[in-house]
């Protein structure tokens, strides 16, 4: 079967659209992508409460359908079910998971309490066995974060002037 056509609607900034995207880009499939803010005119046109993302299916089995998908955890699943190989999926034991269940319980994690929070607990906690890089940030020219100086003083502190020293 080859795989439909699709239009990702949503906000390159949005932990869910990149979750698509990049199932999508992984397994090599096309699509395009409508960039949007949630809760804008287009978000509401694509879905009932003007949330990111989804995924509009332009085609299914040779016909025109314009089917629309939503929710992260959905898509992904469709897009590994309509792309099977490589696989977006953690086999059980692999050295990666316990079982397969923990990579959906860390998209639900993301989606819940968001994406840094999640990795600062993987770095500390749950998956010594991952290798993840340090965090930079955008302003430190990509040394870990821990390198970059912090201001003394800032306006939140008693005696603050509101601008770093």
């Amino acid at each position: 079967m080859t795989p439909p056509s699709f239009t990702v609607i949503g906000t390159p900034f949005s932990t869910f659209t990149r979750t698509i995207t990049l199932a999508l880009t992984y397994k090599g499939i096309t699509f395009n992508q409508v960039r949007v803010v949630p809760h804008s005119d287009t978000a509401y046109e694509h879905h009932p409460f003007g949330f990111l993302s989804t995924l509009v299916i332009h085609e299914l089995n040779g016909q025109k359908v314009d089917l629309k998908l939503r929710e992260s955890q959905a898509i992904t699943r469709y897009i590994d079910r309509v792309g099977p190989e490589p696989t977006l999926t953690i086999a059980d034991g692999d050295g990666h998971a316990v079982v397969a269940e923990q990579m959906w319980e860390f998209v639900s994690f993301v989606g819940a309490y968001g994406e840094l929070r999640c990795i600062l607990y993987l770095e500390a906690n749950a998956f010594p066995l991952w290798k993840i890089k340090p965090r930079v940030t955008a302003t430190d020219q990509g040394t870990p974060s821990a390198n970059v100086p912090k201001p003394s003083t800032t306006s939140d502190e008693p005696g603050g002037s509101g601008k770093p020293t």
